[in-house]
């Protein structure tokens, strides 16, 4: 089960996210990850929780834990990372083959 806390101004494609999820679970040939927790912040936030956990004082894209099932995600550093490399921001967000 995915659930989904939109702490952003971003329009998130929830479907997306699922179905994301559900071919991660194919890949590992249909293990289920249980329940996990996708959290959108800001710049902001994303840095003060990479600070606070990692001692890092920068904004990063995508954040997650050992042992928690929540993955905090940062739309602006995506889209900034995609752009960086060329890359689609969806497809950047997907890093699973198509």
């Amino acid at each position: 089960m995915v659930s989904l806390a939109n702490l952003t101004n971003y329009r998130i494609d929830e479907d997306f996210l699922k179905n994301t999820v559900n071919k991660a679970e194919t890949v590992l040939g249909g293990k289920s990850l249980g329940e996990i927790s996708l959290v959108f912040v800001n710049e902001n936030k994303i840095k003060e929780i990479n600070r606070h956990y990692r001692r890092k004082n920068e904004a990063t894209d995508v954040l997650s834990f050992e042992g928690l099932n929540e993955i905090f995600i940062c739309p602006a550093a995506v889209k900034k990372q995609a752009k960086k490399i060329k890359n689609p921001f969806r497809k950047h967000l997907k890093p699973l083959p198509s």
